[in-house]
């Protein structure tokens, strides 16, 4: 009869993590976060249950990663008046654009865009 060996997973793989250059973003590189950034960079002013509804994500789900968001201060609940009553909108911070301006800044240095041409970009 075969003997089946587990391995501890607590074990060194002997892969060290090191600091990168993105680490600071780490927390807006889920999906749902990066999709609630940017619709509201595309709309700079919208109503939180029309971005939900747009991503079609649960509310637990939803509101888990605008409270992250929140919490980084990227964005943030404006009450406004809407079709006579008060509404919540989300906008993004002034917080909010320098820190994807400094990850824009990033990312174009990690992928060296300033000297790839457009058509080689169709290539990649």
């Amino acid at each position: 009869m075969a003997t089946i060996r587990r391995t501890d997973s607590r074990k060194s793989t002997g892969i060290t993590k090191s600091k990168t250059k993105l680490d600071e973003f780490a927390v807006i590189l889920h999906p749902v976060r990066l999709m609630i950034i940017r619709a509201l960079c595309t709309f700079p002013k919208m109503l939180s249950s029309e971005i939900r509804k747009m991503l079609v994500v649960s509310w637990g789900s939803y509101t888990t990663h605008l409270y992250v968001l929140m919490s980084l201060g990227v964005i943030e609940y404006r009450t406004e008046i809407i079709d006579f009553g008060p509404k919540k909108t989300l906008v993004l911070t002034s917080k909010g654009f320098a820190f994807l301006k400094r990850f824009r800044g990033v990312m174009f240095e990690i992928l060296d865009l300033h000297e790839l041409e457009t058509s080689d970009l169709h290539n990649i």
